[in-house]
Formats: C-alpha cells, sequence, structure tokens
C-alpha cells in the first residue's frame, strides 16, 4: 500500500502544472535523451554482430569447421586416408561430412607472379564440407579432373580477385605454379619444378584475403606435384553445429587415434575473432556513455523538481512521512522517467533494425566491403544487457536527488509559506 502512495505521489509530480512547463520538459528531455542512448546501443550491437556473423560465415564456408592431420610436410609425411577413417569419423553423431586436402604456399604465374595458397581438393566431397561450389562464379568443381581428352593441361580455380591480379580473368586461360618444397638439384644449381595448369573456374566468397591469395586444383594432381604418394596433409570435417566444434574434436579423436590432432575454425581464426570481439564490445562501452549522458538529465530534472516541490516535501513530512517515504518517492520518479525512455528506446531500436535489415536500406559499396549491405542482426541476450544497463543507471542517477529530498528539514521548508 505504502509503495502504491509513492508511486501515485511521483507520478503526479512529473504532470507538472502550467507555472511549472519547465520541469515537465526537462522530463521528456531526460526520456527522449535515455529512448536516443538505447536506440543507439540496439542498433549497433545489432550492427556489429550482424557484420560479424557474416564474417564468420563467408570464412568458415570457404574453409571447413575442423581439419584432422598428422604430421606437417610433404614427400611421404602426412596421412594416407581410406574408407575406415572416413567411416570412424562419420561414425561421430554431429559429423556431416569429410574430405581430404593437400594444401601448400606456390608461386603463381599468368600476366603478373603472385605467392598463394594452393590447395588440392577431391571435387565430389570437397562439396560435402565447404560452399566451394555455391561460391562458384563460373566453371564447376568436376572441371578439375581432365575431362577433355586432348587437353593434356591439368585445371585450376583461382580467387576472383586473385585472377584479376595475375591477369587470367578468362576461362581457359594458362598459369604457371612454381613449388618450392621439391627443389631439383641441376648441374647449374636448384631448379624450381614448374607446372602448368588450365583456368577452369573462379570463385568469390567475399572475403578479399580468401578470395586474392587461393587457388584449388585436383587432389590427385596436388599428391604428383607435390610428391605426395597417397598421402595428404590432413582431412577436413564438417559438423552440423559450429559452435560444438570443441566436444567434436575430442570425440574424434578419441575415435581414430592418439597419433592424430585436431584444429578447428575457432583456432584457426583465434585472432581474428578475439579483435572482432574487441571492437563490438568497445562500441557497446562507447554508446553506453549515451545512455550514462542522458542519465545527467535525469539528475538534473529530480534536482529541479526536489527545489520546486520543498513545500509539498515539508509538509508531507509534517505529516508523518520518514525519510524513507520521501526518497523513494523521487526514486520512483527518476524510474518512471527511466523506463519509459528505456522501453521506447527498445522498441524504437528493434523496429529501426528490423527495417534496415529486411529492405537492405543500407548499401554498401562491394569493392570495399565485398558485402552489398549492412546486415543487423539481433540478439536476446545482448537485448537483455542493454535493457539491465539502462535500468541500472537510471537508477544510480535516481540516488543523489533522492537523498537530498530525504534530508531536507520540513520546519525549514514550510517556515516561509
Amino acid at each position: 500500500m505504502r509503495g502504491k502512495f509513492e508511486l501515485y505521489i511521483a507520478s503526479r509530480y512529473l504532470k507538472a502544472k502550467r507555472d511549472q512547463s519547465f520541469i515537465s520538459v526537462a522530463s521528456l528531455i531526460a526520456i527522449s535523451g535515455v529512448a536516443l542512448g538505447v536506440a543507439a546501443l540496439i542498433i549497433v550491437l545489432a550492427m556489429m554482430t550482424g557484420m560479424n556473423e557474416d564474417i564468420r560465415d563467408r570464412l568458415i564456408g570457404a574453409q571447413t569447421h575442423i581439419i584432422i592431420s598428422k604430421f606437417y610436410g610433404f614427400q611421404g609425411k602426412g596421412l594416407i586416408p581410406d574408407n575406415r577413417l572416413y567411416d570412424q569419423i562419420l561414425s561421430i553423431r554431429e559429423v556431416v561430412g569429410v574430405a581430404p586436402y593437400i594444401e601448400a604456399q606456390v608461386m603463381i604465374k599468368g600476366d603478373f607472379i603472385r605467392g598463394i595458397m594452393l590447395k588440392g581438393i577431391d571435387p565430389e566431397m570437397e562439396k560435402n564440407v565447404s560452399l566451394l561450389n555455391v561460391n562458384m562464379q563460373s566453371g564447376s568443381l568436376g572441371s578439375l579432373s581432365l575431362s577433355d581428352p586432348s587437353d593434356t593441361l591439368p585445371g585450376i580455380i583461382l580467387g576472383t580477385e586473385l585472377a584479376s591480379l595475375i591477369g587470367a580473368n578468362s576461362l581457359g586461360d594458362e598459369v604457371k605454379v612454381f613449388s618450392f618444397f621439391n627443389l631439383k638439384m641441376t648441374p647449374f644449381g636448384e631448379i624450381t619444378p614448374m607446372k602448368r595448369f588450365r583456368v577452369v573456374g573462379f570463385f568469390k566468397s567475399g572475403y578479399y584475403d580468401l578470395d586474392s591469395n587461393l587457388g584449388y586444383i585436383d587432389i590427385k594432381t596436388a599428391q604428383s606435384f607435390f610428391l605426395m604418394g597417397d598421402r595428404v596433409n590432413g582431412i577436413e570435417v564438417k559438423i552440423d553445429n559450429i559452435y560444438k566444434v570443441k566436444k567434436v574434436s575430442k570425440a574424434i579423436l578419441e575415435k581414430i587415434g592418439e597419433e592424430y590432432y585436431a584444429r578447428d575454425w575457432m583456432e584457426m581464426n583465434s585472432n581474428f575473432y578475439s579483435a572482432l570481439k574487441l571492437e563490438k564490445w568497445g562500441m557497446f562501452i562507447m554508446v553506453l556513455f549515451l545512455v550514462i549522458i542522458a542519465a545527467f538529465n535525469i539528475v538534473t530534472t529530480l534536482i529541479m523538481m526536489v527545489m520546486e516541490k520543498n513545500r509539498d516535501i515539508g509538509i508531507l513530512r509534517s505529516m508523518g512521512a520518514c525519510k524513507k517515504t520521501v526518497m523513494r518517492i523521487f526514486i520512483f520518479e527518476g524510474m518512471i522517467i527511466g523506463v519509459l525512455g528505456t522501453l521506447i528506446g527498445l522498441v524504437s531500436g528493434i523496429v529501426i533494425c528490423y527495417v534496415l535489415d529486411t529492405y537492405k536500406l543500407i548499401s554498401l559499396p562491394q569493392d570495399i566491403y565485398y558485402i552489398a549491405y549492412l546486415p543487423f542482426k539481433m540478439v536476446l541476450s545482448e537485448i537483455l544487457i542493454i535493457l539491465v544497463s539502462s535500468l541500472v543507471i537510471c537508477f544510480l542517477a535516481t540516488l543523489y536527488p533522492s537523498l537530498k529530498a530525504s534530508r531536507l528539514d520540513p520546519v525549514e521548508a514550510i517556515r516561509y509559506e
């Protein structure tokens, strides 16, 4: 009952009389400030989350979730894949696909020369572990195999940016690849092995570092070129939930033996994702200061209210209201401002994010950002963090004015009335 009385008085104080309109305007400004701060927080976090997930999806789409290896290196080192090993890995419930691979740094030459990562893959099995087949801009994965008997050159698939950088922009162009892992000794010194390839396809992951530094060839061609025999560098594994990689990696190693080891997408991109997370929460803290600044409006409004309501406070105290009652009245008053501002900001932020993401209103130049529009993704846990943070800040802002009001001497307050 007491709480209802204090809440009633607080709500009445917010409805200023005609000669107290300045206080009413100050209350509206305080509510608007909190709303703007909360809406900005939601929009910024949704934007950062959307961009982070978009980058993550592009990276994982061009890579894989887990890599199983024995040893790195060439000329006899690595592992020999077989159906038994594949079946052991696929027996793990979360695993949805496996594929062998060979990876090496090489130099590639078209009209220009560039150092890249060359990856040997099984075209059919690769479809089960990555989005390379989906990312193909022209040509197909099947083109990596020698389909035309009259063509003695093996096929190679290049990233669209890489093709542009070395001047091999058309299907059928020839490129030379130089390997540094199997140098040949001659009377004239070491000779770098070279192999000619025909461009049979282009892919675009949407992530510049991958599109400008990666090429694909058939795994049998890679085994021959790098003198690997029947061996490969490792096995790529795709699972149904990317956040279970630690658990699934452990289960795979328990199944296939201790001589193998696993790396997951989180480990392979740990620095990059740590930087994205730091940037995201750094932006959160920066924008949170908008809410803190808005909270100062609440402090100012309540202080003006206390000064205006001196006589009322004195009368309440003389009628038996204790200090805690007066303090709760102004805390409730400040929290009404804070709750209204927070709710308005939440609704506004959510609606703005939904509209911006649904109708793709913020477009970006793809040659710079490699995404057509700015994505927004709202996460319930982040919205709850914003809600709690805003309410806590608003509550803290009410403490000083409320304490000041509770300490007011009732005799002094009504002496000259």
